[in-house]
C-alpha cells in the first residue's frame, strides 16, 4: 500500500461526506412542529453584527454552507497532497499529520454533538491519514534518491 493511494482514499471520502452534507441542506433533518418553531425562532430573532443585520439561523446557514466548502477544499488538497507524498514524503508528512489531528477531532465532535455518518467518515479520513503518515515515514522518495545520488557524484568525484 502507497501513500499516494490512501490519500486518494481520503479524498474520495471526503467529497462523499462533502456531497452528504452539501444535500443534506437547510440541516434541519427533524420536521415536527416543535422543531418548525425552533426554525422560524432562529429565523425571526436578528441583531447587529458588525453593522450587518443577522439572525442565529444566518449563522446556522453560514456555518453549514463553509463547512462544504471546507470538505470540498480538504477533498481537492488530499488528492494534491497525494501525488506530492511520492516525490518529497518526509516533507509532505507533516501537513498530513496537522489534518489527521484535525480529522480526528472533527470525529469526536461529530461523534459527540452530531450523529454517526460525519463520525464514521471523518474517523475513516483520519485513519487514512494516518496510515498514509506512516507509510510516508518508512519510504524513501524521488527526492530522496536524487539526494542521495547527488550526494555520491560529488563525494565520488
Amino acid at each position: 500500500m502507497s501513500p499516494k493511494l490512501i490519500l486518494r482514499g481520503a479524498a474520495l471520502v471526503a467529497i462523499l461526506l462533502a456531497a452528504g452534507h452539501t444535500l443534506g441542506s437547510p440541516w434541519t433533518p427533524a420536521a415536527d412542529p416543535s422543531a418548525r418553531d425552533v426554525v422560524i425562532a432562529m429565523q425571526a430573532y436578528r441583531f447587529d453584527v458588525m453593522g450587518q443585520p443577522r439572525s442565529y439561523y444566518d449563522f446556522y446557514e453560514g456555518f453549514g454552507w463553509m463547512l462544504s466548502a471546507y470538505l470540498i477544499g480538504h477533498a481537492i488538497l488530499f488528492w494534491q497532497l497525494s501525488g506530492l507524498a511520492t516525490q518529497r514524503g518526509l516533507g509532505v508528512r507533516p501537513i498530513v499529520a496537522v489534518l489527521c489531528l484535525e480529522s480526528i477531532v472533527a470525529a469526536l465532535a461529530a461523534w459527540r454533538l452530531l450523529f454517526w455518518v460525519p463520525a464514521v467518515m471523518s474517523g475513516a479520513i483520519a485513519a487514512c491519514l494516518a496510515l498514509s503518515v506512516a507509510l510516508m515515514s518508512r519510504r524513501p522518495t524521488i527526492v530522496d534518491n536524487l539526494r542521495g545520488s547527488a550526494h555520491h557524484d560529488t563525494a565520488d568525484g
